[in-house]
């Protein structure tokens, strides 16, 4: 039995920490909230007071949700269900995002990086933690940059074009004059060329994206028909590998009011991804299935994989711009990190959500919420180019 004494310094000790704890958290620079699993607010830092202009008894106890309006680039409010927040709590996820702006207590916004991640103690979800750093900075010089790639994109489109023109036409011209090692090096020019068209088309897309030029007509579209379309095309990638792909979709699935070559882009990206990382013989999977969560305001396309998995050190960079996993390097050199990152942002401007789950070595699975009321057109410079017809196109023209 503990003397009085005893008590007394421990009672003391746990008072020195907490002041200490205490400390350390208002300390940090950038804006912290911590809420419990209903997403009251606990907790919030004095960071999280100055960027949001709110005082803590405003918040303390409320919903986070309810008291902190998120919106997208152009002020539309965040539905409850795809804030980051709700996502870490209910799928035991970190989310990371670059994509919203919160709103402070005059009703101004501004952008900011967020990270949600869920607090589990044990196996016992416990609550979430909401780190947010204001990046209009940021935004402005991403901006600048963007425009730069876009400007040098499009310059280097013609030159590049002029290559593959007159490449073909001596294809066509000189080819029973040529030696096969002369042949050879033409086909090493061609292949070449090609990776750089596909690099500045996938820059292209990314620049239309970031500068808010993404364009969007949407139509009503079965998605198991874009899928079925895809697997045809990849057919000889999933029979090299000698895959089995199983595909499940819940009947009756609604048609939904998609831009079809966007989405194309998100599919053709998850699926050839998939196969791409798979070990041979391996199973992939893809689900489309109504979120029973949301009750039918949206759908659930989840694609699966027996493959290489991502390194856990990595997860939190799977979306960066041009970041390639070091496995995915080693398993297919020939790539630019340029694909999940159009996806993702693809379906958040789309209003959806996007993420994984991933174990290394032992498969992958990507998981896509998407509205069921589809997306809202948008004028804009230019759609974005569906690299699926880029591959067509090159393996249509690809020398013997």
């Amino acid at each position: 039995m503990a003397s009085e004494p005893d008590k007394f310094s421990s009672k003391q000790q746990l008072s020195q920490e907490r002041v200490q704890y205490d400390v350390i958290f208002e300390s940090i620079g950038d804006g912290m909230a911590v809420m419990d699993i209903d997403e009251n607010v606990t907790m919030v830092n004095r960071q999280a007071e100055l960027l949001l202009d709110y005082k803590k008894a405003d918040v303390l106890g409320k919903k986070w949700s309810s008291v902190v309006p998120l919106v997208d680039g152009e002020g539309n409010k965040i539905p409850v269900s795809r804030r980051p927040s709700l996502i870490a709590l209910q799928h035991r996820t970190r989310v990371t995002t670059t994509a919203y702006q919160y709103t402070r207590s005059d009703g101004s916004f501004f952008p900011v990086h967020i990270t949600a991640s869920p607090v589990i103690v044990g196996e016992k979800l416990t609550g979430a933690v909401v780190i947010f750093q204001d990046i209009t900075k940021q935004k402005e010089i991403d901006k600048a940059k963007t425009e730069f790639v876009s400007l040098a994109s499009h310059q280097l489109r013609t030159p590049l074009s002029a290559i593959a023109w007159h490449t073909e036409l001596l294809k066509k011209k000189i080819k029973d004059r040529l030696n096969p090692e002369e042949l050879k090096y033409l086909d090493e020019i061609y292949q070449s060329n090609r990776h750089m068209i596909n690099l500045v088309n996938a820059l292209l897309n990314v620049s239309r994206i970031e500068l808010g030029k993404l364009g969007i007509n949407p139509q009503l579209i079965d998605l198991t028909t874009i899928v079925k379309s895809l697997l045809e095309e990849l057919t000889p990638q999933i029979q090299e590998k000698h895959l089995t792909v199983k595909e499940n979709y819940q009947q009756p699935l609604p048609k939904i009011n998609v831009d079809e070559g966007l989405m194309r882009i998100i599919l053709q990206n998850l699926l050839s991804n998939a196969i791409k990382y798979s070990y041979h013989n391996a199973i992939v999977e893809v689900k489309i299935q109504p979120d029973q969560k949301e009750k039918g305001e949206s759908i659930i396309i989840s694609v699966s994989d027996e493959g290489i998995g991502i390194p856990a050190e990595q997860k939190q960079q799977i979306f960066n711009k041009l970041f390639r996993a070091d496995n995915a390097v080693n398993e297919a050199p020939d790539g630019n990190g340029l694909g999940l990152y159009i996806t993702k942002a693809i379906v958040e401007e789309s209003g959806g959500s996007i993420w994984f789950e991933s174990e290394e070595k032992r498969g992958t699975t990507f998981y896509v919420r998407f509205p069921t009321k589809g997306m809202k057109p948008r004028a804009g410079a230019k759609s974005l180019l569906d690299m699926r017809r880029v591959n067509r196109y090159n393996k249509d023209t690809e020398m013997p």
